[in-house]
């Protein structure tokens, strides 16, 4: 790559203008993809997509047409709460403004509006909806509450537990494949059918994953549009300050904002989507991208002065031939460093890092192509100022700063082990954590309304937890002697689990065809017999088919899980059981549903759960009267009656607190529900959230192992020792340790965002090492050796070096300023971890050189420091 770098920067010194034209023409052709782009905000694009909590989550939602909850908050100031004539008439009316919404779906749309209540239409079993009529006398109004503490269904989410609020959910639909930003235009359109206002004495709020998400992706623009050219002007100012000519200053924001066209110009024409951590990108590329420039310009004026008579294509093209090869590692290291981002399991992560790989190829061309055409094309007295005092002056103080580091090897690098020794302990206290709220400051109007939301309501977080189990037919036929009046005994050939034939249906057909259903009271064994006892309600079998002796009587079980009793009672236990689980505000599931039904539709009597399986099919069927077929289908599947759907509300979720709720889910399915035959599954925000928390460990350790191996590798074949790869990945495997420490110390979660931080952290923090073992090998093939050759090359680079950390430390420290939580984080991890690679370089490598020249004093020289001093570097 050197090699190539070499001729390609040599062939664009020949014919600079071309070299000018040709990038102009590519980023032009990458300009119209930026009208392509589309923002994605939606929090399952960051799901694995073959992770088993993300694939069955998803057959979940499209088998029973499930939506994400926006929860659409109307709280009264009224002393009588929601309970007047003016605050029920803004819920019937918004009802209808937000079912006008293209792409609102009237069975995804929920409130006191649309919900049943207890009075039924005249003629019919149909419940008329709570609010028609719409009550407005004291006794209507009575009523209604009265009704709403009898149905039960609706505490906590559609009222609010002090009756000051009221929701109104709509249903989000997941994104489409071919359209990434539908859900926040949903969203958005919700926002503005809602812009209106509320009432004198009431106020609106919006809560949910959906909310949260449309309002990061306009974060996410936001900070797009003011943090990239912030970093530009924070580098132009950089470089402004450090070679005092504008020219200078501006020719490497013509290489970052090609890059940055090219980059988010190929993401348009591909296809890929702007995900939440993408906001990163265009910095770290401004950042990366300067760099190497900084390096470059030093290196020309440095010899510019000191070859004051020389042409300036001679001076660009010993330029070209000294740093080309230090240029092409950092570039090289940094790409790879990124690329091991590819083998993360969160797809919009995998992006991020081959297109930052690709972004700083793209650098690292511009930097040996462009550029040298750049520099031949400006007049030099338009990018180098004429020296002064103070340049010398800089010079003299870095020289004397070399020796004092090298003059006591040892003292810097052991001061250095124990700061790191002291706050190592703090990786311990790490935590992971990501939720869609962490992406606001605590602040913020959003997690102020879900705060409320979380204390009125059950809670802001849904957990779907799928009660299981597989149905059960059988047929075959006995002789007429097997059937009594309660009883049928089935042979042992009939081969039937009898813990699963409690509450199933069972159908008897004479020689006739006459048929009698019942259903199976209990079953026991005897002897090699199973004997199936038959409840006394409905008659007598035996009677009703009268078969004559000797006849054969058919029979057929099908034991349906949720049409029976015994399991029904498991499922109300397991729903009792989660809500005494800490953090959960309510439990609506199966058991709950029938109970409720049982009191909206008058003629089933009562809200106890059915003992017989036919009433149990009723019920079910007077759910579906109640709420339609689709919520019907959101609590159970009416085909198979296999499947029972159990919404959990979380306040307040955690990874923490989520694990060990689900470990205790495990743990009661064990005891409690596989001997029944049933088995639990998960889905939902919170189910997604654990196993989005298990893929960013999981990119964390993969980025980190890769990106230490593969620099380490590049380094050490370059240098042509393993030494030098150990060397070089001392400061930015300190400045990792030491972010790490400090996010335990402090308290900040690993997320999404900080996920990609060791592997940008170990990419970026290279480079300046890099710099200083390739200037080390050039001076000491000009004959220097020991701590001499170290102090020199430490004086050389040291201006370099210094200008570099604070160009990129100060365009990291840009996204302190982003509006999004995590990534101020990372950035403020990013400066950290700068300033440590910039410290650790220049203060502790220096004396470990020195150490290990010493140790090899009486060691042949190895190979790559032998030879002509006029070979070429690298």
């Amino acid at each position: 790559m050197t090699s190539m770098a070499l001729r390609l920067g040599r062939a664009a010194l020949q014919r600079p203008r071309v070299t000018v034209a040709a990038a102009a023409l590519v980023v032009a052709l990458a300009v119209p993809g930026l009208l392509r782009l589309e923002i994605a905000t939606d929090g399952r694009s960051l799901l694995p997509r073959q992770a088993p909590e993300a694939l069955y989550d998803a057959a979940l939602r499209r088998d029973l047409a499930l939506r994400d909850p926006l929860a659409v908050v109307l709280w009264a100031s009224h002393p009588d709460g929601i309970f007047n004539p003016v605050t029920l008439g803004a819920v019937t009316e918004l009802t209808a403004r937000l079912a006008a919404i293209p792409g609102v779906e009237p069975e995804h749309l929920t409130s006191l509006a649309t919900e049943p209540g207890l009075r039924l239409r005249p003629g019919t079993l149909d419940p008329l909806p709570l609010l028609d009529p719409l009550p407005s006398t004291a006794p209507e109004l009575a009523r209604l509450r009265d009704d709403l503490d009898e149905i039960g269904l609706y505490d906590g989410v559609l009222r609010s537990a002090d009756g000051r609020g009221t929701a109104i959910v709509v249903g989000v639909p997941d994104p489409g494949a071919d359209e990434p930003g539908r859900r926040a235009r949903l969203v958005r359109a919700v926002r503005a059918r809602l812009a209106g206002g509320a009432p004198p004495g009431h106020t609106l709020e919006l809560v949910g994953a959906p909310a949260a998400e449309a309002l990061l992706g306009d974060h996410l623009l936001a900070d797009l549009g003011r943090l990239v050219p912030l970093a530009l002007v924070v580098m132009a100012l950089v470089f402004l300050v450090a070679f005092r000519r504008l020219a200078t200053a501006l020719l490497p924001l013509a290489e970052a904002g090609g890059c940055l066209l090219v980059v988010f110009g190929a993401m348009g024409w591909l296809g890929i989507p702007v995900a939440l951590n993408f906001a990163v990108l265009p910095v770290v590329l401004v950042a990366v991208g300067v760099a190497d420039e900084v390096h470059v310009f030093h290196r020309f004026a440095r010899l510019s002065r000191e070859r004051p008579g020389r042409p300036v294509r001679d001076i660009v093209d010993a330029t070209l031939e000294q740093m080309a090869p230090p240029v092409t590692r950092t570039s090289l290291t940094t790409a790879v460093a990124f690329l091991s981002f590819a083998l993360s399991p969160i797809p919009p992560v995998r992006h991020f890092g081959v297109l930052a790989a690709a972004g700083v190829l793209a650098c690292w061309l511009f930097t040996l192509t462009v550029l040298p055409a750049l520099l031949v094309l400006v007049p030099r007295n338009r990018l180098l100022a004429p020296p002064r005092t103070a340049a010398a002056g800089r010079r003299q103080a870095f020289t004397a700063f070399a020796h004092l580091v090298t003059r006591r090897p040892w003292l810097a690098p052991a001061a250095a082990a124990l700061l790191l020794a002291a706050v190592l302990p703090g990786v311990l206290r790490l935590r992971v954590e990501d939720s869609w709220l962490a992406g606001f400051d605590s602040a913020s109007p959003l997690v102020r309304a879900t705060d409320r939301f979380e204390e009125q309501f059950l809670g802001a977080h849904l957990l779907r937890v799928t009660v299981e189990g597989e149905p059960l037919e059988r047929t075959g036929t006995v002789p007429e002697s097997a059937l009594d009046h309660d009883r049928l005994v089935l042979p042992a050939a009939a081969d039937l689990p009898l813990e699963r034939l409690a509450g199933a249906r069972l159908w008897v057909t004479g020689a006739g065809g006459a048929e009698w259903r019942t259903w199976v009271e209990s079953a026991v064994a005897d002897g090699e017999a199973t004997v199936l006892r038959l409840p006394p309600r409905g008659g007598s079998p035996r009677f009703s088919l009268a078969p004559r002796p000797g006849e054969t009587i058919a029979w057929r079980l099908a034991a349906e899980p949720l049409l029976q009793p015994s399991v029904l009672a498991r499922i109300a236990a397991l729903e009792g059981f989660l809500a005494d689980q800490p953090g959960v505000g309510g439990v609506h599931g199966p058991a709950r549903h029938l109970a409720a039904v049982g009191r909206m539709i008058p003629i089933t009597g009562e809200a106890a759960l059915p003992d017989d399986p036919s009433r149990i099919a009723a019920r079910w069927r007077n759910l579906a009267t109640a709420r339609g077929e689709g919520g019907l289908r959101e609590v159970v599947d009416p085909e198979g009656y296999r499947r029972g759907l159990i919404n959990v509300y979380l306040r307040g979720s955690t990874y923490a607190g989520s694990e060990r709720l689900v470990a205790a889910l495990a743990d009661h399915e064990r005891r409690h529900l596989a001997p029944a035959g049933l088995r639990l599954r998960l889905a939902g925000d919170v189910a997604l959230s654990r196993a989005l928390i298990a893929a960013v460990v999981s990119t964390q350790t993969t980025s980190l192992l890769l990106s230490l191996g593969l620099i380490f590798a590049v380094v050490a074949l370059a240098g042509r020792t393993w030494r030098w790869g150990a060397v070089a990945l001392l400061p930015p495997g300190a400045a990792v340790l030491l972010a790490f420490s400090a996010m335990g110390w402090l308290g900040v979660p690993l997320g999404v965002a900080t996920s990609m931080f060791a592997g940008m952290v170990l990419g970026v923090g290279v480079d300046q090492a890099i710099h200083l073992l390739s200037r080390l090998r050039q001076v000491r093939r000009g004959g220097a050796a020991g701590a001499e050759a170290v102090a020199t090359a430490v004086a050389d680079v040291g201006p370099a070096v210094l200008t570099d950390a604070l160009a990129v430390g100060l365009g990291f420290g840009v996204l302190t300023l982003s509006a999004v939580p995590a990534n101020e984080r990372l950035g403020a991890l990013l400066v950290l971890a700068v300033g440590t690679c910039l410290a650790i370089t220049l203060l502790v490598l220096p004396g470990l050189l020195v150490l290990v020249s010493r140790s090899r004093a009486a060691q042949p020289a190895p190979l790559a420091e032998r030879g002509p001093a006029s070979s070429p570097a690298g």
